[in-house]
């Protein structure tokens, strides 16, 4: 099993897969630049659900000490026992440092899907992701985090919607391998309905 090298967040995971079983070879070009390409099974799944493969791939450039650039993309079929609806998602990635303590990550996502989206359309999704973390010593740190996913067609949540997140994380590492971590986090969905307000059967 080998992780996926597509970078995202919540709610961004809708976005891509966490997980795939296949097999990835990557190569560095040079100092700079590096290359990983592969073939998968698919989305989160351990065997084919169509008998078909997914290509995977990854181009990540360090322009400077402080900046450093990615993008990946995985196209494939992964509607079930069909093999000629494809999906696809590229995914951009900057990581910028601009001191050693203050970190930023700014991530997009693009889908789209053959015939996933109602009336047999095309399905869309896209979404944005910034993260800020800044070490205030070797073990105290904090970050703060926003996104966005949109979700055109309902292909990805079910419903046709707009999502948004913040969150806010204080992080002390305790140990070399223990920390201990305070976070405050906020859903919301332009649908207004989409988060239950209580537990099921609550």
């Amino acid at each position: 099993m080998v992780e996926l090298q597509l970078q995202s967040l919540i709610p961004l995971s809708f976005a891509i897969p966490f997980t795939h079983t296949g097999a990835l070879v990557s190569y560095p070009i040079s100092d700079k630049l590096s290359v990983t390409g592969g073939a998968v099974e698919g989305w989160d799944k351990v065997q084919s659900n169509n008998q078909g493969w997914s290509g995977i791939g990854n181009v990540t450039y360090t322009l400077t000490d402080q900046v450093t650039l990615a993008a990946n993309g995985i196209w494939g079929p992964e509607q079930t026992n069909k093999t000629g609806n494809k999906r696809g998602v590229a995914d951009f990635v900057a990581t910028i440092k601009p001191t050693s303590a203050l970190t930023f990550l700014l991530n997009y996502d693009w889908g789209h899907e053959d015939a996933a989206a109602a009336g047999n359309e095309a399905g869309l999704w896209q979404g944005f992701a910034a993260v800020a973390n800044y070490a205030f010593t070797d073990r105290a740190s904090a970050a703060v985090r926003g996104e966005w996913f949109e979700d055109h067609g309902g292909t990805r949540t079910g419903t046709v919607q707009s999502l948004y997140e913040a969150t806010v994380t204080g992080k002390y590492l305790i140990t070399q391998h223990l920390y201990g971590q305070l976070e405050y986090r906020h859903d919301e969905s332009a649908k207004g309905d989409a988060f239950p307000r209580t537990a099921p059967g609550g």
